[in-house]
């Protein structure tokens, strides 16, 4: 999906798009919930993959910074306090064209929805 796609799913200009994507401006509560029922509603292409969108708070409203498929869940570590986590997918390396493995780091508060779904995946490397 294309910036511009992106932006039009949940009526906002390409612009505004690019700067949550970039984690340079918050995505408003409104657009985040619009953008959830959105990606809920298209369902997946192949009903049995499941998505999850992994949140980060920036200045005290939540911006989705990842997400992340079955069909693409490599695995979940989480840090020894509880505290944060990361989340590892197969990806494409931009510049190179190449598989590689994408990790987002996530604060757990925030997350929960996350670890719960993918207590339920299969990792693709297991």
């Amino acid at each position: 999906m294309t910036t511009k796609e992106a932006a039009m799913l949940v009526r906002s200009a390409a612009r505004s798009w690019a700067g949550w994507e970039a984690g340079t401006r918050p995505m408003p509560p409104a657009k985040l919930e619009l953008l959830s029922s959105r990606i809920q509603a298209m369902g997946s292409p192949r009903p049995e993959v499941e998505l999850v969108v992994v949140l980060a708070l920036h200045q005290g409203s939540a911006q989705a910074i990842d997400v992340v498929a079955t069909d693409g869940f490599v695995g979940l570590d989480l840090a020894p306090d509880g505290l944060s986590g990361v989340i590892k997918s197969l990806s494409i390396h931009p510049p190179s064209g190449r598989p590689c493995i994408h990790r987002t780091r996530f604060v757990t508060a925030n997350n929960q929805h996350v670890i719960n779904a993918v207590a339920r995946w299969v990792s693709l490397v297991d």
